[in-house]
């Protein structure tokens, strides 16, 4: 504790978990977090520089599409699917609530956006989505490599960026 200097935080207005948080690291070496709670809010977390060397933290709500109002949020997970572009994956569990228990609906849904100009914009990442109907209800979702065998060698391997 001895090298805190600053500590920033938040309230969220419901809870979150483990699992509703993910770390997005820019090409530039920028990190931003997103995190949700279960009240279908997303927010999106960064340190921006002011002049000279102060930060400062700013925290956004991001509106993603596809979320209706009565769904909760139950995993959220980032990855940027380039080396050297900003071309990121977010994919979010939500659960569609109903009073009956059998009608409930599981939804993975699938949000990216390719930017040529390089820049990040996570409300236009947010906007484009593939929704994914499961027959289950995932307690975790994240990435692992995809290797391509030829034979017995492998002539790829993708390799998405996890920190957690």
């Amino acid at each position: 504790m001895e090298n805190l200097n600053h500590a920033h935080y938040f309230p969220m207005p419901s809870q979150g978990n483990v699992n509703t948080i993910s770390f997005l690291e820019l090409v530039n070496g920028t990190i931003k977090i997103i995190v949700s709670c279960l009240k279908r809010q997303v927010f999106c977390l960064e340190y921006l520089e002011k002049s000279g060397s102060n930060l400062i933290p700013s925290v956004k709500e991001i509106f993603f599409t596809y979320i209706p109002t009565s769904a909760e949020i139950i995993t959220l997970n980032a990855f940027n699917k380039s080396q050297d572009k900003n071309d990121f994956v977010i994919g979010i569990t939500i659960i569609k609530n109903s009073k009956d228990i059998n009608a409930m609906e599981t939804y993975l849904n699938i949000y990216s956006e390719y930017e040529e100009n390089g820049e990040f914009n996570i409300e236009s990442v947010a906007q484009n989505c593939l929704n994914v109907k499961l027959s289950f209800i995932p307690h975790f979702h994240g990435h692992t490599e995809l290797i391509e065998w030829r034979n017995d060698d492998i002539i790829n391997r993708e390799s998405p960026k996890c920190q957690l």
